[in-house]
């Protein structure tokens, strides 16, 4: 397969990974604006409480941003 094609493929699901996690972050924020707490959010969602937290945290560094901002954060890394 030619580099540029790869790339696109690459790229073609970085976007559906991004999609799919903005999602799962639409829903926890969801919890989060409801005063859910982490563990309960967990239970009705469930995922883990520590994957909550770290969203639950990223909600918090990061208040003006988007369902998507946060996910593209959270895909390439730099969701600290």
């Amino acid at each position: 397969m030619c580099k540029a094609l790869e790339d696109m493929v690459a790229d073609a699901k970085i976007e559906v990974l991004v999609k799919s996690t903005e999602k799962s972050i639409g829903a926890i924020h969801k919890k989060y604006c409801k005063h859910l707490t982490p563990a309960d959010a967990a239970d009705a969602l469930e995922l883990t409480k520590d994957e909550v937290v770290k969203i639950y945290q990223l909600i918090e560094l990061h208040p003006d941003y988007s369902d998507l901002q946060l996910a593209e954060l959270v895909v390439h890394g730099n969701a600290n």
